[in-house]
């Protein structure tokens, strides 16, 4: 995520990552219940950072319409 020409890969693996640790809790052996109830925020979050950032990288790489 860090290498610039890799960054689209780098996130969209964070992102796919992130989608299995939510799924875990959801519908997973983990649950929801008390401390694991902070780590499924946690988790929400760290998805929608991977999420944002891969759509940033995908900007960045688009070429300009003008």
């Amino acid at each position: 995520m860090f290498i610039p020409r890799k960054t689209i890969v780098g996130s969209g693996f964070a992102a796919i990552l992130m989608v299995g640790a939510v799924g875990s809790h959801v519908i997973g052996p983990v649950g929801m219940e008390g401390h694991m109830g902070t780590m499924m925020i946690l988790a929400s979050i760290a998805l929608l950072a991977a999420i944002i950032a891969t759509a940033v990288a995908i900007k960045r790489k688009s070429p300009s319409p003008l």
